[in-house]
């Protein structure tokens, strides 16, 4: 497990976590939560990776036809970044 990058929080991030990230750091704008849950990931994974700074949920309006709803969009936070970095670096080989 590698430790959470910046974070208050002395938790490891799970391989769970990381495809999150690595999901949502693919898309630049964001996904919308319940997408987020029909992905599979759970609300308490989602929980716990906003409580570590590694994501931001905000409010946002969308348009479907002439109609606007109101979802919540999950976007990866300059942490959540780094986290995703720092996994990177350290699976990856050093040359000797």
């Amino acid at each position: 497990m590698f430790p959470l990058v910046d974070s208050l929080q002395e938790e490891p991030v799970t391989p769970e976590h990381l495809n999150a990230l690595q999901r949502l750091a693919d898309v630049p704008r964001g996904i919308a939560k319940t997408l987020m849950l029909a992905y599979g990931y759970a609300p308490e994974l989602i929980a716990d990776l906003v409580l570590a700074g590694l994501i931001e949920v905000m409010p946002d309006i969308a348009g479907i036809g002439r109609q606007t709803i109101e979802v919540e969009l999950v976007t990866i936070t300059e942490a959540g970044r780094r986290a995703l970095w720092f996994d990177r670096a350290q699976m990856t080989p050093v040359p000797q």
